[in-house]
């Protein structure tokens, strides 16, 4: 995958218009209670789309992430469900999104460029740790917001909790964007706040009846969320580590 730049940059954002133009069309006449998700969905897979065409240092990681998440989800559902032909596709596609935006040579396009580096002034170490975090997010953003905003049969605790763990998500992929520190602490209180949700939210759940099924996959979307955005601050633990001894 050494050459191609152009043409996989097209194929990874071909793959990213498309899915920010199936879940617009489900946001017009969604299931009931989802009309929020899918709005979600819609949005981050254009930030996605938008940042590849444009060429943003974080566009590679941020969508890397969320080839990712999907090839995570359609996988988990194939070993639920069975390989259905709508979950193979998928996966199959999201994986290409991946794969497309994958290697030094595609790097080169977006955070390989000097100019963003310079201005952060960023050696090849923190360039890596900030790749890591971002491409983290991106996999955990289409989870937060599952969890975040499907219904949760009228848990209002838990609704708060998880609008809370979402606006702190965002919160911490701006500052992480920005090269904030507090971006860390903002992560941190999005994980916790969406296990709070958690905690709240699954004691109301009979997770062996059919009936409860979307709800069993809601409160695992919030398992993941919780993993990921954890998973997102641990290239920084060393640092953190090190400046609380000092």
């Amino acid at each position: 995958m050494v050459k191609l730049t152009g043409e996989r940059k097209a194929v990874s954002s071909a793959l990213l218009a498309l899915y920010g133009f199936l879940f617009l069309i489900v946001c017009m006449q969604p299931p009931p209670g989802w009309e929020k998700v899918f709005i979600g969905l819609t949005l981050i897979y254009w930030t996605g789309f938008f940042g590849v065409v444009a060429g943003y240092f974080w566009g590679r990681w941020y969508s890397l992430g969320l080839g990712l998440s999907g090839l995570v989800s359609a996988g988990i559902s194939i070993f639920q469900m069975g390989p259905e032909p709508v979950l193979v596709f998928y996966g199959v596609t999201h994986g290409l999104i991946s794969i497309a935006l994958w290697g030094n040579q595609m790097a080169k396009t977006f955070d390989g460029k000097l100019e963003w580096r310079k201005r952060f002034h960023l050696n090849e170490e923190s360039t890596d740790k900030l790749g890591k975090a971002i491409t983290r997010l991106g996999m955990s953003l289409p989870y937060v917001i599952m969890y975040a905003l499907a219904p949760k049969n009228g848990s209002a605790l838990a609704e708060v909790a998880g609008y809370a763990g979402l606006g702190l998500a965002g919160l911490g992929m701006f500052g992480f964007l920005k090269q904030k520190t507090w971006s860390l602490a903002a992560l941190v209180g999005g994980a916790v706040m969406t296990y709070s949700s958690v905690l709240v939210f699954s004691p109301s759940l009979s997770l062996f009846e059919n009936n409860n099924m979307d709800s069993a996959g809601v409160l695992g979307a919030g398992l993941l969320a919780t993993s990921l955005l954890l998973a997102a601050t641990q290239p920084y633990w060393q640092s953190v580590r090190r400046a609380l001894r000092a």
